[in-house]
């Protein structure tokens, strides 16, 4: 997944479906030179989100390495510069169970299931081809081989069918000048059947066997299925072919919904379980943003369930028309979630048509869908929380209309240094240090601060003065926000583990835990490995060197199991950084802010 391999991912997906099985596994996360210890599980979600989207369901992370020093070696042995250094070894690795809880509820949830497809890709016949993959707008697929089509494949009420329980409401057929006989037939039985297929007309057979008598049956098959004069749409039987238009068009005509489909690019993946469908959806941009999302579900009741903390909220916000659900959705950078839809349907009292601020309009319901969505919106759609001031009209469906005003939600309080900051031993630094202002640990003046890599806890004691922000069917709640992190943060409040942010928005909600008065933040924040290799470059060598950076030979102190000689804190078997190379920005650079908000129950 991390090479760019569409093609390879989406055939061991379609090969899952095709044959019922439930998991799709993919070496995850390979990487070049470039990766250089970069990476960490915030630069890679996006990537793993789309491997998500395209069927993979279990990450097989490239790469883990052996450590086999009893000493602690960091970075210590790799694959060179392949893949992403994923081990024991990394600065972050302790930190990184958020990101594996992530990965696991993702996973679990995409294993359940029937995957939704419209369209079934028929690939070439000829051999030592690569995977043939489809530009689809709003519909997904699978490919499947000559083979379990000849196989497998039936037709039911115009749809497309296999032992699996998949199921396609249309046939693309390879862009290829050959086709066999066989596959003609089949695919003509299946048309007269009630198939609809889309594709261009082969002109030969694939072999030599029975030449040239088997082009010329081919040419016959042709004919059957395009007409003499190669048709554009032509009925046969009960189904028809289809050439110069794209599956998506032909799903249209033929009366077939899109699936998903959203105001910006956002990608998705489908599954049903029993009365249960199941989106998975992301947005590959690492900012916030906002998107309508069209659903081809009805009748049902939506939820948004978040794979990063497991946390479900129920969502009110929707509209349905012509068999879909339309739902306004705000997105982190990078962010994903999963909306399932089960039994039920969203109680008239419960669900918002409109949102006023100050008599202007936020969001509203109209026949043709949602008519307005702020970019930055006073108001959350799926949490139901207010985030500025003013006074609020909520319409609901049974045609009430509650107001409430909001008017004491101050402005962003910033924690302010200095700030008591704890450097983990054996690593350069100073046990000790306070900072004044919060920068970057390498725009320090203290070398042992400015080159070093792995663990710092920050403490900082705070006053908290809750305001009485809320009034009748709102509820307070008070956000920690961390501000730029590099690269991993774990918190702790009044003694209390609030759990590790390993990605933007590093913020999380304290309602339960900031108290009045006085209260203490410790932030636990690790950076990565660079920074300390670059400091190390330095120091005088410790082993022999090709021009690479590969060892020569293992040095004499690594074998007896000794500390560097010149004073070294790193070890590798292949050096990929340089004492000029630019240092990596490390440590809380905030601002720290307390952010209050007023959450409305709608019920």
């Amino acid at each position: 997944t991390g090479g760019g391999l569409y093609w390879s991912v989406k055939s061991m997906a379609s090969a899952a479906h095709v044959n019922g099985l439930p998991i799709v596994g993919a070496e995850a996360f390979t990487a070049n030179a470039s990766e250089r210890w970069l990476a960490h599980p915030a630069t890679i979600k996006a990537l793993g989100d789309r491997a998500f989207c395209d069927g993979v369901n279990r990450f097989i992370v490239h790469r883990y390495a052996m450590q086999p020093w009893i000493m602690d070696r960091k970075p210590g042995m790799t694959m060179g510069p392949w893949g992403l250094h994923y081990e024991r070894t990394q600065t972050w690795w302790e930190d990184s169970k958020a990101w594996h809880q992530y990965v696991t509820r993702c996973q679990y949830l995409l294993r359940q299931g029937r995957f939704i497809a419209d369209v079934l890709s028929l690939q070439p016949e000829e051999p030592l081809q690569r995977f043939i993959t489809l530009k689809l707008s709003g519909y997904d697929y699978d490919g499947i081989s000559p083979q379990a089509f000849l196989k497998n494949i039936t037709i039911k009420n115009g749809v497309l069918e296999l032992p699996s329980g998949m199921r396609y409401h249309l046939l693309v057929l390879p862009d290829a000048e050959a086709m066999s006989q066989q596959m003609l037939e089949k695919i003509q039985a299946l048309v007269e059947d009630g198939a609809t297929v889309v594709g261009k007309p082969p002109f030969r057979s694939p072999g030599l066997s029975g030449y040239p008598e088997c082009d010329e049956k081919v040419k016959r098959l042709v004919e059957n299925l395009w007409g003499a004069g190669l048709e554009i749409d032509r009925k046969v039987g009960k189904g028809r072919v289809i050439t110069g238009k794209t599956p998506s068009e032909v799903l249209t005509i033929m009366g077939i919904t899109p699936d998903f489909v959203a105001s910006r690019p956002i990608s998705y993946i489908h599954h049903v379980l029993g009365d249960m469908d199941i989106y998975f959806i992301a947005n590959p941009d690492p900012k916030f943003v906002e998107a309508v999302c069209t659903f081809r579900v009805s009748g049902k009741v939506p939820e948004a369930w978040y794979p990063e903390t497991g946390r479900m909220e129920p969502i009110s916000v929707v509209e349905e028309t012509d068999g879909c659900t339309r739902i306004p959705l705000r997105f982190e950078p990078s962010g994903s979630m999963f909306i399932v839809f089960h039994k039920g349907k969203v109680k008239a009292s419960e669900q918002i048509v409109s949102v006023k601020r100050d008599g202007s309009e936020l969001v509203k319901m109209i026949a043709e869908g949602i008519s307005k969505i702020e970019q930055e919106p006073a108001f959350d759609f799926v949490s139901h929380e207010i985030s500025q001031k003013g006074t609020y009209e909520i319409k609901t469906a049974d045609g009430k209309s509650r107001q409430v005003t909001v008017s004491g939600l101050p402005d962003q309080t910033e924690i302010k240094g200095p700030w008591e900051v704890k450097f983990s031993p054996g690593w350069g630094a100073p046990e000790k240090v306070v900072f004044d202002n919060l920068k970057s640990w390498s725009e320090n003046s203290e070398n042992g601060v400015k080159y070093f890599s792995g663990a710092a806890t920050y403490r900082k004691a705070f006053d908290f003065a809750p305001l009485s922000t809320s009034g009748p069917l709102l509820k307070p709640v008070v956000y920690l926000d961390l501000g730029k992190v590099a690269v991993m943060a774990e918190v702790n409040l009044n003694g209390k583990d609030l759990g590790i942010l390993w990605k933007p928005p590093y913020r999380l909600d304290i309602s339960d835990v900031v108290k009045k008065g006085e209260n203490v933040l410790e932030i636990r924040v690790v950076n990565l490995l660079i920074n300390r290799m670059i400091g190390d470059e330095l120091l005088p060598d410790d082993s022999e060197r090709k021009d690479d950076g590969t060892l020569l030979k293992w040095p004499q102190w690594l074998l007896e199991d000794k500390p560097s000689p010149t004073g070294r804190f790193t070890f590798t078997s292949w050096r990929l950084w340089k004492n000029d190379a630019a240092l990596q920005e490390s440590g809380l650079l905030g601002p720290v802010t307390i952010v209050l908000t007023d959450r409305y129950d709608v019920r």
